[in-house]
């Protein structure tokens, strides 16, 4: 409590802290459920690594991820068309 000047050491602290029940939060909370990051469905790869594409709008790829912010967890979902590179969705 700096505005009422008083010295006070960590134990102290931690001491009255304990006595009324209060405790630091730190950081963000883990995230809740399970992520393996393993897909459930096993696809064909239909690209083989060639990503030339001769005309707009005949395949487009997305990608999901999580960003961690301080409120929790935003879902980042990108789609991209492979012709012009552009992002669509």
């Amino acid at each position: 409590m700096l505005e009422a000047q008083i010295v006070c050491g960590r134990d102290r602290t931690l001491r009255i802290m304990r006595s009324v029940g209060i405790r630091a939060v730190r950081g963000y909370k883990p995230p809740k459920g399970y992520y393996d990051c393993t897909p459930h469905v096993a696809v064909s790869n239909e690209f083989n690594r060639e990503f030339e594409e001769a005309a707009p709008n005949r395949w487009w790829v997305s990608d999901i991820t999580h960003v961690k912010t301080h409120e929790g967890f935003l879902f980042v979902a990108v789609v991209m068309d492979l012709y012009a590179h552009n992002i669509v969705g």
